[in-house]
């Protein structure tokens, strides 16, 4: 029955009877659970009478309550039925020569001359099959929270005392909480552009650039993917640099075992006999960054080390240890923040630098959507969402600004990695050095791949290319790795400039533009609301200019 179906296109009749027994037939064909986001789609472009679709729905709740999206006027039969145009518009869909922006209700064809029951049946059974796959793979609140919440908290965590140390203690703490309520309203929007597309194609889409392209036009979807792109490389290289220098560390705390009265092995100018060799070899800046290569290239290597993602959960070990530490440290050394404590301030001019570290601390929103396609109750996602960041919040702020209330001596020696702050003898600290190493490790593959899939889509339309692309690919990023790690390895500046830039198009840009154009579609947009949008964009773009008018780092 089923190939039947697939092989004779529909054909609009010229009468309202005729058309009637073709659509009910071929929806009595489509099994009970597909029918739901297939009738809705009918219900909102069709030229079916009310009753029937209501007699079609009367067994699925809340289809007979479907509200009509707009009228649909059937267009005139053509003399032979036609194939719907292929689009030759990428990833991001749309018809030949159209922008996909100007209708986002008409992603998928209307039932009629210019669509086919082929097309029809691969919407339900793709329906179907997401609803099968979700009640199988479908997560809870807690799991969906944590999830967010350790995807957020990854190197901001190791920067924000010294993001803190430059905004000062009562303003940084403060900015924190702001910029977490700031992150976090674009999300709601990105679900609400995600709802509304859902009702108006009955297609769930859990890619932000198919957002774009679909509401914004695929300009702007092209430029959500740069930023992608870019926010993916500016992690590995963060990653790089993190982990060569704990990488450093844990080698040197191995040596010192062995020489431990060797205080001057990092002066590789020292004339130490063993140990200026071994500073000769184990360099921070010259060597080590290169010894990662060996370590880290076979893995990118691969096709597809999704295999990592098992080790996922891992990430929440690091990060409770790292509250651990962090609290145990305060304990012991007290509070620090009068107005004696040499360094202390409550404010500080310099607080861009802190947000725009704390923008690429709350970035999420290019894969909140495909973090929370699987919740068990979608209706709180939104809520959970807000937990998470909450979450974030408070972790930030007590990391950054207890640590920074606590250093003992002064303020301005607070790296932009805390755990270069303690000897290589600190025993908490090896065991951070080693938790933070191995996270990091098993991540890095990830982002190089999600980096090459997303550039091969976009060039090629597939990720299955030859295998001399993903070689050469690879060897670009190692090599903008090793450029920084060697060259440049203030990862408090790279963080706060490249959150800044992901912010501008991510958080304050975006998002406030796809709810502007689905109020557009719906009929108009209040003032207040363009008031509203206008001072948020506008406090992206001066956080983004900041970035460049506080000096950047001294050492």
């Amino acid at each position: 029955m089923a190939d039947s179906v697939v092989e004779e296109p529909v054909v609009m009749r010229n009468s309202d009877s005729d058309a009637l027994t073709n659509e009910e037939q071929f929806l009595s064909n489509i099994p009970t659970a597909a029918r739901l986001p297939l009738i809705s789609g009918i219900r909102q472009r069709s030229h079916l009478p009310d009753d029937v679709l209501q007699r079609e729905g009367a067994t699925l709740p809340g289809v007979g309550d479907a509200p009509r999206i707009a009228p649909y006027a059937p267009p005139p039969a053509p003399s032979s039925p036609r194939r719907p145009e292929r689009s030759d518009a990428g990833r991001f869909g749309g018809r030949r020569g159209e922008d996909v922006g100007s209708r986002p209700t008409d992603v998928y064809p209307e039932i009629g001359a210019d669509s086919d029951r082929e097309r029809l049946l691969e919407r339900a059974e793709t329906a179907s099959g997401f609803a099968a796959e979700k009640s199988q793979n479908s997560q809870g609140s807690l799991v969906t929270i944590l999830s967010l919440w350790t995807t957020m908290m990854g190197s901001s965590l190791l920067v924000l005392p010294w993001a803190i140390q430059e905004a000062g203690l009562a303003l940084g703490v403060c900015l924190v909480f702001v910029m977490g309520g700031l992150a976090f309203f674009p999300t709601t929007l990105i679900y609400k552009a995600a709802d509304y597309l859902q009702a108006t194609t009955g297609v769930t889409i859990v890619e932000f650039q198919d957002i774009c392209a679909r509401l914004l036009g695929v300009k702007l979807a092209f430029v959500s993917l740069l930023v992608s792109l870019l926010n993916l490389i500016g992690a590995m290289v963060v990653y790089w640099i993190l982990m060569s220098a704990m990488l450093y560390q844990i080698g040197c705390y191995f040596y010192e075992l062995q020489y431990p009265e060797t205080a001057n092995i990092t002066d590789p100018t020292a004339d130490l006999g063993p140990q200026g060799r071994f500073a000769r070899y184990w360099n921070e800046l010259l060597t080590v960054p290169f010894y990662l290569v060996f370590l880290l290239l076979p893995l990118i290597c691969i096709r597809n080390p999704t295999f990592f993602t098992k080790l996922s959960s891992f990430g929440i070990v690091s990060i409770l240890y790292m509250l651990v530490f962090v609290s145990k440290k305060v304990s012991d050394w007290g509070w620090n923040a009068s107005s004696g404590s040499p360094g202390f301030e409550l404010f500080n001019g310099h607080f861009p630098a802190l947000t725009g570290t704390l923008s690429m601390g709350f970035f999420i929103h290019n894969c909140i959507l495909g973090m929370t396609t699987h919740h068990a109750s979608p209706q709180h996602r939104k809520r959970d969402t807000g937990i998470a960041f909450l979450m974030a919040a408070v972790c930030y702020a007590f990391v950054g600004g207890c640590y920074y209330a606590a250093f003992p001596v002064d303020k301005h020696l607070i790296a932009d990695n805390l755990l270069k702050n303690f000897a290589n003898q600190e025993i908490m600290a090896l065991v951070a050095r080693c938790l933070l190493f191995f996270q990091m490790f098993t991540v890095f593959p990830l982002l190089a791949y999600l980096f090459r899939v997303q550039l091969f889509n976009a060039l090629f339309g597939h990720q299955n290319v030859s295998y001399h692309f993903v070689i050469i690919l690879n060897a670009v990023l190692v090599g903008a790795c090793l450029v920084f790690a060697s060259l440049y390895p203030r990862i408090g500046d790279i963080l706060r400039i490249l959150g800044a830039i992901c912010g501008l198009v991510y958080v304050f840009t975006l998002p406030l533009s796809l709810d502007l154009a689905i109020l557009r579609l719906q009929g108009g947009i209040p003032l207040w609301r363009k008031l509203l949008y206008a001072i948020l964009i506008g406090l992206g773009l001066a956080n983004f200019i900041a970035q460049f008018i506080v000096p950047l780092h001294p050492n």
